[in-house]
């Protein structure tokens, strides 16, 4: 590279030894000026970037932009302030005037941001498992969805302290600082376990070293949850209860070596015996327990044989009347299983008559049917069995208002005129299910709109399902005008389809699809209007520009 630069500085002073020293010397004057001027201009670029990254990085910081956005920020600005200082360098005044206010538009845009930063801005730090940051809004961080907590200078010391590694320990101990003297904040971290007494506090925030649970600051409920749980560990931890032996046969109630009692006693009005293995007061009454002796061993020994033996009576006893319960209740059992046999079959004719008209005519929609009932379609092919079914149930059942009520449905298919009596007389006698059939009779046979839906109207009230589909349908006829009937209808159908109606479930599945699909298509429009608006606001934007 130095013999390069020496070839070449050779060669310019051999080209240059051909002109005048007047010549040469004007040659050297314009070549410093010429080197001169391009390092001005890349010094004049540089300081344009410099001021640019600067403008920019105190507004990233203010809002915590993205690093990329903040870079497509400063080649913006740098583009701005070359422009602008073009126009401001220009020897035309009109130029000059706005290259300044553009140089002012940007100091002036750059206060009014920062100014608005500081205004919507609230310090606040987030702890995560690697490190902890501190952020200019509360609230949830988008990179670790984690809560960002008010940064306050109570805390600001603590976040510091976390920063240059320190760590939270566990608290053990009485007594504890649980909140600041100065300003009342908490100062203290805890987390708390499932099970009681189980609150560990920490001096710093961060995580439970030992669940990974995040520390959360402590509150005045939980200090004292925790100062009551230590205050009565260590009073338990300087006393030992004494406890009930559970089998007192095999405990060692002397000392083998020294024969002293070993064992004290409680004993009942009742001749209850409780054995304990130290020196205190009973649990639930607070009776001073007493030391065993040898009379009072014995004692007990001589009860608990005779406790052994009246035991041993008794289950025998017990026994015995046991057997003889069994053996009466076997009797009667079988007695009741032959009277039962006897009633079913003298009955069974009669309940296979009924069974037979659920099976063949019943409604599935009738909220008194029993079974799973038939449509009419299956219905048409086995009207004749079922009339035949139902009329012998009416004639042994004739209370029974259902088996009147599937008659009638069956004749529906074959003898109009004794269905419409039938259905006539059980609307009478308010059977909701009737109200449809009848409704509907009532329209094609009568031709009278007006009645079928009074029927329809009272079937609702009396909640059958079928009656609320029906009149749902004279409202799309329009044989039903109420206020609002679109809602109505809505509202009859969701109400059938909470009875077990199929139609009208199916029937709010096709309207729920019609209405998401009618606000999908506003939806659309809506964004479509927005995208249109953007697109007509950045063209003007740019125009401006």
């Amino acid at each position: 590279m130095i013999l390069d630069i020496q070839s070449v500085r050779q060669r310019v002073t051999d080209a240059l030894g051909k002109f005048s020293p007047t010549v040469r010397t004007l040659f050297t004057i314009f070549s410093v000026l010429l080197l001169g001027a391009v390092l001005f201009w890349l010094f004049n670029q540089a300081i344009y970037y410099f001021l640019a990254r600067s403008y920019v990085e105190q507004i990233a910081n203010s809002f915590d932009l993205d690093q990329h956005l903040a870079d497509a920020l400063v080649w913006l600005s740098f583009a701005a302030i070359i422009f602008f200082a073009g126009y401001a360098f220009s020897f035309n005044k009109r130029r000059r005037v706005i290259g300044a206010l553009g140089f002012l538009a940007l100091l002036v845009g750059h206060s009014l941001v920062l100014s608005r930063s500081d205004n919507l801005m609230t310090k606040c730090y987030v702890v995560s498992r690697n490190e902890i940051k501190v952020l200019n809004r509360v609230g949830i961080d988008p990179q670790t969805g984690l809560n960002c907590r008010l940064l306050t200078p109570e805390m600001a010391e603590k976040v510091r302290e976390y920063q240059r590694g320190k760590r939270p320990a566990q608290i053990t101990g009485l007594p504890v600082v649980f909140f600041s003297t100065l300003t009342g904040e908490p100062i203290v971290w805890f987390t708390k376990g499932n099970s009681p007494h189980s609150i560990e506090l920490f001096d710093l925030m961060g995580f439970n070293p030992r669940t990974g649970e995040e520390l959360v600051p402590v509150t005045r409920q939980v200090a004292d949850e925790w100062t009551s749980d230590e205050q009565f560990r260590l009073q338990e931890a300087h006393r030992i209860p004494p406890k009930r032996i559970q089998n007192p046969e095999t405990a060692v109630f002397f000392d083998p070596i020294t024969g002293q009692p070993k064992v004290w006693y409680w004993r009942s009005d009742q001749g209850e015996w409780e054995f304990y293995d130290n020196k205190g007061f009973h649990p639930r009454n607070g009776d001073q327990l007493q030391i065993v002796n040898r009379d009072v061993f014995n004692r007990w020994q001589r009860e608990l044989s005779d406790a052994q033996q009246l035991k041993k009576d008794l289950e025998a006893k017990a026994k015995a009347e046991a057997d003889e319960r069994d053996r009466q209740a076997r009797q009667k059992a079988q007695a009741d299983v032959e009277a039962k046999q006897a009633a079913e079959k003298a009955n069974q004719q009669q309940v296979r008559s009924g069974n037979d008209c659920d099976r063949l005519a019943g409604n599935p929609t009738d909220a008194r049917k029993v079974g799973d009932g038939v449509s009419f379609d299956i219905l048409r092919t086995q009207a004749d069995e079922a009339i035949d079914a139902c009329t012998r149930a009416v004639q042994q059942f004739p209370s029974e208002l259902r088996y009147q009520y599937q008659l009638g449905r069956a004749l529906q298919l074959r003898d109009r005129k004794k269905a419409f009596e039938i259905e006539t007389s059980l609307v009478h006698q308010r059977y909701p299910a009737a109200f449809d059939n009848l409704g509907w009779m009532y329209l094609y046979d009568k031709k009278d709109p007006a009645s079928a839906v009074q029927y329809f109207k009272i079937g609702s009230q009396l909640g059958d399902g079928n009656s609320m589909v029906s009149l749902a349908e004279m409202i799309d006829r329009q044989y039903f005008n109420p206020p609002n009937s679109y809602d109505m209808k809505l509202a009859l159908w969701r109400k059938a389809a909470e009875l077990g109606h199929a139609g009208a479930a199916k029937a709010l599945e096709l309207e729920a699809a019609k209405t998401e699909q009618f606000q999908n298509q506003q939806l659309n429009q809506q964004r479509a209007q927005q995208m249109m608006l953007q697109m007509i606001g950045g063209i003007i934007g740019g125009a401006i520009r």
